[in-house]
C-alpha cells in the first residue's frame, strides 16, 4: 500500500472525506506532504534522515502554496 493511502491510519476519516467533499483536495496533499516530510525526519538511522535545512524548505514551500491558493 502507498503511503497516501495509508494516511487514513493517521489522520481522522472524517476530515479527509470533508476535505474531498469541500473540494479542497490541496489541504489534504499538504498535510501528505508534512506527514511524508515527518516520516523521512524519522528515519531509524540518522544517515538515513532527511536533512533539517531540505525539511525546512520543503515546510516552507508547502505553506507558501497554501497561502497562494487560499487568496
Amino acid at each position: 500500500m502507498s503511503f497516501p493511502e495509508r494516511v487514513m491510519e493517521v489522520m481522522d476519516p472524517h476530515l479527509i472525506q470533508q476535505l474531498e467533499a469541500d473540494g479542497r483536495d490541496h489541504i489534504l496533499e499538504s498535510i501528505i506532504s508534512v506527514l511524508r516530510i515527518g516520516v523521512m525526519c524519522s528515519s531509524q538511522s540518522p544517515r538515513d534522515r532527511m536533512e533539517m535545512g531540505d525539511a525546512v524548505n520543503q515546510l516552507h514551500s508547502i505553506r507558501n502554496l497554501l497561502l497562494r491558493l487560499d487568496q
